[in-house]
């Protein structure tokens, strides 16, 4: 679960693609097999650190729910590491971050996940009250989540970048799942994270969930929107108007408000930022 990619998935693609190489894909396999093989159980042990540290690590076994837990956090981990193999694969080499501001959110918000993850695991390994554990709705909002960063990462192929980026003009990403959300990826790290919450029947974890990540996702989102503003202009002001952020019809109305408040800043049509 810590790796992610945690900024806005980007649809601008900051480097034009290359022609396919049977060496470079090779490279590219080899360090998904490391990756997965290295990453995994780095990853449970991130996640086991707060068990290990109280001497609880037998609850990884003996509790189901934290079992389950574990499993799902390492789908998690290696949709990931697939979905970014897959672009990179297709030439694209990585993308750096926007400026200094993007690279601590992306920072704050891996934190923050790793921290929910922390949070419910605890509060249940020390025995805290805490709400009831629906496991079956947490599970298939984290099913659910997995699926969407699957298909959003799929979706946007040989343009997928991992931070947002400032290029010259490209083409505007809508179709697939980018037809009915603008913002794929990050719909499916908040249902995740909140399921996470509420399969382990976490008060704190659901309190990080609203107080820190939902609020630093706005924000991620906010920067990308006006990034892709200035790049694509009227066309991605259309897109705002007919495709939802992040939940179709709750936060449809995100795009309406910025381009409302750029019509009362600028009297003037220009193309900048939002």
């Amino acid at each position: 679960m810590p790796h992610t990619s945690t900024t806005a998935e980007a649809r601008i693609p900051a480097f034009a693609p290359r022609e396919p190489n049977r060496c470079r894909n090779f490279s590219a396999r080899a360090v998904q097999a490391a990756c997965i093989a290295g990453g995994v159980p780095l990853n449970t042990a991130i996640l086991l650190a707060p068990l290990i540290a109280v001497g609880r690590l037998h609850l990884a076994a003996s509790d189901p729910l934290l079992t389950a837990f574990l499993l799902f956090a390492s789908a998690f981990y290696l949709a990931e590491i697939s979905a970014t193999a897959y672009a990179h694969r297709r030439g694209l080499p990585p993308a750096r971050s926007v400026d200094r501001r993007a690279r601590r959110l992306a920072l704050a918000t891996g934190m923050t996940i790793v921290f929910i993850g922390w949070a419910g695991i605890v509060q249940r390994a020390v025995g805290l009250p805490q709400m009831v554990s629906w496991w079956p709705a947490g599970a298939a909002m984290m099913a659910a989540g997995i699926a969407l960063r699957w298909s959003a990462i799929r979706g946007l192929g040989e343009h997928f970048v991992t931070a947002v980026t400032v290029p010259g003009r490209r083409p505007l990403i809508q179709g697939g799942i980018f037809a009915r959300l603008r913002h794929p990826s990050e719909s499916g790290l908040l249902l995740f994270t909140l399921g996470t919450a509420v399969f382990l029947g976490s008060t704190a974890a659901a309190a990080l969930w609203l107080a820190m990540l939902l609020p630093l996702t706005f924000i991620r989102i906010r920067i990308e929107e006006r990034c892709l503003l200035e790049t694509f202009g009227d066309e991605y002001r259309e897109y705002q108007r007919r495709v939802p952020a992040l939940v179709p019809l709750v936060v449809k109305r995100m795009g309406r408000v910025n381009t409302w408040r750029k019509k009362r800043t600028h009297h003037a049509p220009r193309d900048g930022h939002s």
